[in-house]
C-alpha cells in the first residue's frame, strides 16, 4: 500500500526538518519506484466538503480538492480558517464533515502533529526510524552485506 504524509509544524522548524528529512528520505531504496509511477493520476479528491463546529461555526465550505501523485501542497490561511480541520479530515482523524473525501486504491494517509507525542528518551533519528522501520531494517541489512 502506497502511503503519503502530511506533515504540519511550526514554520520556525521547517527548514531544518525538511532538509533533514530530505536527506534521509534521499537514502531510501524506493524512491526510483516512485519516481517511475505516473505524475498525472489523481489519488486523492474532496467534493463539497464543509465542517462546521457547534453551534453555527462554518470553517470549511463548499471546498473541492483533487491531489495528483507527486504533487506538493501547502495549506496557507489565517488563524481560525480551518487549516488543521482541513488536515486532519484529508488524514481521517475527523469525520464529522459533509462532502466526500476519496482515496485511489492502494493509497493511505498519515499524518505527522505539528507537536507530536513523542518519548523524551529519544532522539529524532530514532522516531522516524519507528516511522519507517520495515524500510531502515532493509537498508541496515543492505549495509550488512556491502
Amino acid at each position: 500500500m502506497k502511503k503519503f504524509i502530511i506533515v504540519k509544524w511550526k514554520i520556525i522548524n521547517y527548514s531544518i526538518s525538511c532538509k533533514f528529512i530530505d536527506s534521509f528520505l534521499l537514502k531510501l531504496p524506493f524512491l526510483n519506484y516512485l519516481q517511475s509511477m505516473s505524475e498525472d493520476k489523481i489519488i486523492f479528491s474532496m467534493a463539497g466538503l464543509s465542517k462546521v463546529y457547534p453551534p453555527q461555526k462554518k470553517v470549511l465550505k463548499n471546498i473541492y480538492l483533487s491531489f495528483f501523485y507527486g504533487a506538493k501542497i501547502g495549506v496557507l490561511g489565517l488563524n481560525g480558517s480551518g487549516k488543521s480541520s482541513l488536515l486532519k479530515i484529508i488524514a481521517g482523524l475527523d469525520d464529522q464533515f459533509q462532502g466526500e473525501v476519496v482515496f485511489s486504491p492502494g493509497y493511505s494517509v498519515g499524518m505527522l502533529e505539528q507537536e507530536p507525542k513523542m518519548d523524551p528518551e529519544l532522539k529524532v533519528i530514532d522516531v522516524i526510524k519507528e516511522g519507517v522501520k520495515e524500510v531502515t531494517d532493509l537498508l541496515e541489512e543492505y549495509d550488512q552485506i556491502n
